[in-house]
């Protein structure tokens, strides 16, 4: 009897110390999750900031965000949010090579002023409009050339050495026509119209859960087209070239 109860007794407080060092680690039991499992399983993206160094508040630079703080940054998780995500994995791996990237050593030009745009400043730190006659820019988004239908992008990464820069590699990364339905461009568009009716709205909202999902589980050949840009030179300002 004894022998019995102490090992309840262990097991018990074995059950407790995983209960309390799952909560130390932040993880949410399924029932209180507010997405789908799969989103939580996402691999997430680590960059270095250095200037939390030079700011003296931390000895350990690195930044861990995942697909769940990008989507409560940007409001909600959309198509636009699937794209950026799966392009900034891309662009990490073709550019860095399996090192972790640090912020301030990317630069992009994007073609959609839109939900991906919001991922690209969280994960790197990248900025448009920013210093005397932009001059500081490391993101370049012309208004003139949204094309959501034709996402664009071009990601540059960049070494600052005795203040000047040195440009290490650049890649185009483009969203495949057709990855994004012209239905569901057509819903939008009505779900915006005073002429919507509730059943306009669930059938974007099943679209759109149906769209992201597809583009974040797709192997990458099946959403995007890849290339080198070797003599890509990086705008010095918005003009849509």
């Amino acid at each position: 009897m004894k022998r019995w109860l102490m090992f309840f007794t262990s097991a018990v407080l074995l059950i407790g110390v995983s209960g309390v060092s799952s909560a130390a680690a932040g993880e949410k039991p399924a029932e209180a999750r507010q997405f789908p499992g799969w989103f939580y399983e996402q691999p997430p993206f680590r960059v270095i900031d250095k200037s939390m160094l030079k700011l003296g508040n931390t000895d350990n630079p690195l930044i861990t965000i995942t697909l769940i703080d990008l989507i409560y940054n940007h409001g909600h998780m959309c198509n636009g949010v699937a794209v950026g995500y799966r392009a900034m994995q891309e662009a990490i791996r073709r550019l860095f090579a399996g090192q972790i990237p640090v912020r301030g050593e990317v630069r992009i030009v994007s073609n959609v002023n839109s939900c991906p745009t919001d991922l690209f400043a969280h994960v790197f730190g990248v900025r448009d409009h920013y210093g005397a006659r932009s001059r500081f820019n490391s993101l370049i988004v012309p208004d003139s050339c949204d094309r959501n239908n034709n996402m664009q992008f071009i990601f540059q990464r960049i070494k600052k050495q005795d203040g000047r820069v040195k440009v290490l590699k650049t890649i185009k990364i483009e969203l495949i026509p057709g990855t994004i339905p012209a239905e569901f461009y057509k819903l939008h568009k009505i779900v915006k119209s005073k002429m919507v009716i509730p059943e306009d709205r669930r059938r974007l909202k099943q679209l759109s859960q149906k769209i992201y999902t597809r583009i974040m589980l797709a192997k990458t050949e099946e959403i995007f087209n890849i290339s080198e840009l070797p003599n890509f030179q990086f705008p010095v300002s918005d003009a849509c070239n």
